[in-house]
């Protein structure tokens, strides 16, 4: 049996329940929505995924980080059909009518249906 990948949210860096178009990978701010902590720990470093919104750049990318990606590629089509929304990584992140508890409870299960454990922890992170 193959180990689950881990990966840690902080909340105190986690651009969540905010307009969608400001969101992204990682902001200028530093700030970064949940795929950007997982890309962060998949080895994404920050300028591959500075700005983008759904994905890293292509050109940085391992063929193992390509392929923890692929299921991402689902979950953003999902994100503009609205009967699915909770579906989607990306809506549930940027949805503004879900309490963070809510926000964390929905992407813990979607994050588990990959094989992948979410952990979300107070502070900025290291």
């Amino acid at each position: 049996m193959t180990e689950r990948f881990k990966f840690t949210v902080w909340r105190d860096s986690w651009y969540r329940g905010l307009c969608a178009n400001d969101s992204s990978l990682l902001r200028e701010d530093g700030k970064r929505c949940c795929v950007g902590f997982y890309c962060q720990a998949l080895g994404f470093d920050d300028e591959a995924t500075r700005l983008c919104a759904y994905f890293p750049l292509a050109d940085s990318a391992k063929e193992n980080q390509t392929r923890a990606l692929g299921w991402l590629v689902g979950s953003r089509e999902l994100a503009a059909d609205h009967d699915t929304r909770h579906g989607s990584v990306y809506f549930v992140n940027d949805d503004n009518t879900l309490s963070d508890r809510a926000r964390e409870e929905y992407l813990t299960k979607l994050f588990a249906a990959q094989g992948i454990d979410v952990t979300f922890v107070d502070g900025a992170g290291p």
